[in-house]
């Protein structure tokens, strides 16, 4: 059984996410669906993809304080590439192993550093969307969510408790002496513990910590100006906050690797979220079929700069393994 569903996971994963779709396409009425469609202006359309570009810039520079060696043009190009696998993978992590590749690939004095940049960025990224999800909450319109405040604060703490254990030396000492003693190759143990020592040592910087903090938020609250851009045009009229703890758990949701390009799962969430609001089903719908658009624009453009690197690759006449 286990083998089977490891062989034809990515399969099921495209049915969950027809499905999905299928069922609540079903829900609502496509006439009005296609006129919520038409209020939104294609100049609009074209501005929230240019937003979601400029926030995956802005992540770019939040990458960079774990990544110095590496221009932010080429960090840029990754992230876009990631883009465009997240699309075509089950949810984000298609995207960190192509930046991860493409990062090892790209320049040797970054071997060591390219997995625990990428997890840390990860961290930072966890603990931004934390912290809006809290601010979303606490100042919510809903006085049902507003009650939820307590909990949620209550998983923040604990997820920051986690991971300054994470970077606590004694932790680190612990892990680099189980892996010395794993029955692997040398250069495989030696690379493992210089990546947890990259690791360990970034999380005593506490400045640039809060650097990338200060940068992931505006990322994350990029992302929800291109959600409250499509509010304007299509009459849902959800407050800031509310749309704080929303877009965070449609990130949560979109992360699951249940679905391809979170199709489906998007669908559901925002029908779900927005429809305890008061949005109906037709609404929810149309907003995240735009915020699939903006995401699909996003990777088509990491395409092109996949086909520039494989293009480089074959002048290079150096075989690709990916």
């Amino acid at each position: 059984m286990k083998s089977f569903i490891k062989k034809y996971s990515t399969v099921l994963k495209v049915i969950v996410s027809l499905l999905f779709f299928a069922y609540f396409l079903t829900r609502v009425n496509l006439s009005e669906l296609s006129a919520n469609l038409q209020h939104v202006p294609v100049i609009i359309l074209v501005l929230a993809v240019a937003i979601n570009v400029f926030s995956i810039l802005v992540n770019s520079f939040k990458w960079q304080i774990f990544l110095d060696n590496i221009s932010i043009y080429k960090l840029f190009e990754l992230n876009m590439i990631s883009q465009f696998y997240n699309i075509i993978l089950p949810g984000q992590f298609g995207g960190d192993f192509a930046k991860m590749y493409r990062t090892y690939r790209e320049d040797s004095g970054a071997k060591n550093k390219a997995l625990s940049s990428i997890i840390i960025d990860r961290f930072i990224s966890l603990f931004s969307i934390l912290l809006l999800l809290d601010f979303g909450i606490f100042f919510s319109k809903l006085q049902a969510v507003r009650q939820l405040s307590p909990y949620f604060l209550t998983a923040t703490a604990l997820s920051l408790a986690c991971i300054g254990f994470l970077g606590l030396g004694a932790v680190n000492k612990f892990f680099k002496i189980n892996i010395l003693k794993l029955k692997i190759k040398e250069s495989i143990k030696v690379k493992f513990a210089d990546t947890l020592g990259y690791f360990h040592g970034s999380f005593k910087r506490i400045d640039k910590l809060i650097i990338a903090l200060i940068i992931g938020v505006i990322f994350q609250l990029l992302s929800i100006l291109v959600m409250m851009l499509f509010d304007r045009y299509l009459n849902i009229n959800i407050h800031f906050f509310d749309y704080l703890w929303i877009s965070t758990i449609l990130s949560f949701a979109i992360f699951l690797p249940i679905s391809i390009g979170g199709v489906g799962v998007r669908e559901a969430t925002l029908v779900s979220l927005l429809g305890l609001i008061g949005v109906n089903s037709e609404k929810a719908f149309t907003l995240s079929i735009l915020l699939f658009l903006v995401q699909l624009s996003g990777g088509f453009i990491g395409y092109f700069f996949e086909l520039k690197y494989l293009n480089k690759r074959k002048r290079q006449k150096v075989p690709c393994k990916g």
